[in-house]
């Protein structure tokens, strides 16, 4: 389905309260967090949303990440929950959290449909220690413990004949164990105060690895018509994720979102359309 702006800034809309749920919980809790990735972008050069952009993508010191993972449910609005597997699966699916809400249903659609609310990605962001080499490695052996985990949980079969070996070959571990051992390998920060960090799971690979200080202390951005925290030194990352010339926009042909949706509600519970499907 191609979205549409009506259908982008409904999106949008429902992100940004979203959001600020988000925000006021981690004020309450003093827990750190940090825009990333496009919406980090969309704050800067647009003081909120890329006009296009259809998600939000947050970070979460590790520690910070572990303690807003076990807030009790109690602590969130109703409409929200913590996933780290999609609404039609019964395996972890991914080494992160969606923070999703349950009265909403998004259908995205890739070798296999995925179900969930209207969701926010909110990532752990982990330390890489002193040296490039070090965090290439940490790197490396994270997209191991992410592709296993995706591939064990998977329902339809890869059209990849590599991809297709990788998913029987995983499918005979245990799910929970490869969730374990997956957080556990990215808690290990190689040392206390390390020169580099950031996310090791995310869409943009190695480029969301850079020196710690360019998240330093959170600093308060603003976003579309309220206030959000993000890194202390953007330019950093955002010259590391999008090159030197990221004030400006792309080409027109470039301007849409990258999120293949099938279907969305905003007033229909994905629990609700999984039993359907």
């Amino acid at each position: 389905m191609d979205l549409d702006n009506l259908i982008i800034k409904n999106i949008q809309l429902h992100l940004l309260e979203m959001v600020k749920s988000f925000h006021l919980i981690c004020k309450k809790h003093d827990l750190s967090y940090y825009l990333i990735g496009g919406t980090l972008l969309g704050a800067v050069r647009h003081k909120g949303f890329i006009p296009w952009d259809d998600d939000i993508d947050v970070g979460m010191p590790r520690e910070d990440y572990d303690k807003f993972m076990l807030l009790p449910e109690s602590e969130l609005p109703p409409n929200l929950v913590k996933m780290t597997k999609w609404g039609n699966q019964s395996k972890g699916s991914f080494l992160y959290m969606k923070l999703s809400d349950i009265n909403t249903t998004l259908v995205e659609s890739y070798e296999e449909k995925q179900v969930s609310g209207v969701f926010i990605d909110i990532f752990p962001l982990d330390g890489a220690g002193n040296f490039k080499i070090t965090s290439f490695i940490k790197f490396s052996v994270s997209r191991f413990y992410s592709s296993a985990l995706r591939l064990n949980a998977k329902i339809v079969s890869h059209k990849n004949i590599f991809k297709r070996l990788g998913q029987i070959l995983f499918s005979k571990f245990d799910n929970r164990k490869i969730y374990y051992y997956g957080n556990k390998f990215l808690r290990r920060s190689c040392s206390k105060s390390p020169k580099y960090m950031g996310n090791f799971v995310g869409n943009w690979k190695y480029k969301e690895i850079t020196i710690s200080k360019a998240f330093g202390s959170p600093i308060l951005y603003s976003f579309e018509d309220t206030e959000l925290y993000g890194p202390e030194h953007p330019e950093i990352i955002l010259k590391k994720m999008y090159g030197d010339d990221y004030m400006l926009l792309p080409p027109k042909d470039k301007r849409r979102s990258h999120h293949s949706i099938d279907f969305i509600s905003f007033s229909e519970s994905y629990i609700n359309h999984t039993k359907r499907l």
